[in-house]
């Protein structure tokens, strides 16, 4: 897929993220561009843009995707702009009263998308996108390599839509509808591997990080997520001591997640792997 070069200089920059750059075109209120970071696989961009029509495709609500575009040698994609959109993070972090309506909307939509059987002609499962993961990490250390192989062959198949960077700054609404964004890693398998994702940024994320990401406290997160608990699982709902151990074969997962995807730039500490390798 050949990319269409534009020039930076015709679009406003309004946010970012681990991966790259958001932006709004000047002149044409119906664009937004999402710019990767130069180092960020283009493999990776172009996939994103396939998967991101196919899911639009089948009628899960997302911004419609546009073309792949080069910017200063950075990849990115071209998407429908959403007016008056921020994140549930963002809604979150300028008015707490919407707590709990934001946290029971974003229960239904992780619900909906976990009820939904995946298309797998189309879309990846994640035990290959992980294994992908493990073969590519730039900084694995073979101890860390041996410990994820082991959280790998804990987790079962499973056959259901995940969307795979699962939180609160990936759900958009412009007041009356919600938008999932961020589909690169849209695939299937089992719920945790979204329900782990969103746990993992809400509870072991440092400060600097979600007030970088989401605008939020430490304990801000840690309070939306039991409010989405409460309402994803409802009476069936685990303690919170039990997340841990339940979610600790993925988020040792999550670790590749975030060195391939990042370049290495935020490794997981030893003393959190060293824990996580004693749970498993």
């Amino acid at each position: 897929m050949t990319p269409k070069q534009i020039n930076l200089s015709d679009w406003t920059h309004f946010g970012g993220g681990g991966q790259g750059d958001s932006y709004n075109h000047k002149t044409d209120p119906k664009l937004m561009l999402k710019l990767f970071l130069a180092e960020y696989p283009v493999k990776a961009v172009t996939d994103e843009l396939e998967i991101a029509q196919r899911i639009y495709d089948l009628g899960i609500p997302t911004p419609k995707p546009g073309e792949f575009v080069m910017a200063d040698g950075r990849p990115g994609i071209v998407f429908e702009r959403i007016q008056n959109k921020k994140s549930f993070s963002r809604a979150y972090a300028d008015d707490s009263s919407l707590l709990g309506e934001l946290a029971s909307r974003f229960a239904k939509i992780g619900r909906q998308l976990h009820a939904t059987k995946a298309d797998r002609e189309h879309f990846t499962s994640m035990h290959k996108l992980f294994r992908f993961y493990l073969d590519e990490d730039p900084i694995l250390t073979e101890e860390h390599r041996e410990l994820c192989e082991r959280a790998l062959a804990l987790i079962p198949e499973g056959d259901t839509c995940v969307h795979g960077d699962f939180h609160i700054g990936n759900v958009i609404t412009d007041g009356q509808h919600d938008y999932l964004i961020d589909l690169g890693t849209f695939g299937y398998g089992r719920p945790e591997w979204d329900l782990s994702m969103f746990w993992f940024v809400s509870n072991m994320t440092p400060a600097y990080k979600t007030d970088e990401l989401f605008h939020l406290t430490p304990e801000q997160m840690q309070i939306f997520w039991s409010a989405f608990a409460d309402e994803y699982y409802g009476d069936k709902r685990p303690a919170d001591d039990a997340f841990l151990p339940m979610f600790a074969p993925y988020i040792v997962l999550r670790t590749l997640f975030f060195d391939v995807s990042c370049g290495g730039r935020d490794p997981i500490p030893p003393k959190v792997r060293d824990g996580l390798a004693e749970l498993i």
